[in-house]
């Protein structure tokens, strides 16, 4: 029997290498963060996990 991965720490990671990334590369903190969003979105995470996982990062 597999154990249930909650999926905020499996994302979690992805998103603090892609903000840092994003950081550094893009000066437009709106842009910034739909960017972010949109890499989360794109690798099958829910918007809820995205924008959580954003108000963490902030």
């Amino acid at each position: 029997m597999l154990a249930e991965t909650d999926p905020l720490e499996i994302a979690r990671p992805l998103a603090r290498r892609r903000w840092q990334l994003l950081c550094q590369n893009e000066p437009d903190r709106r842009k910034r963060r739909q960017k972010l969003i949109a890499f989360l979105q794109r690798r099958g995470f829910s918007s809820g996990i995205a924008y959580t996982l954003l108000r963490e990062l902030e």
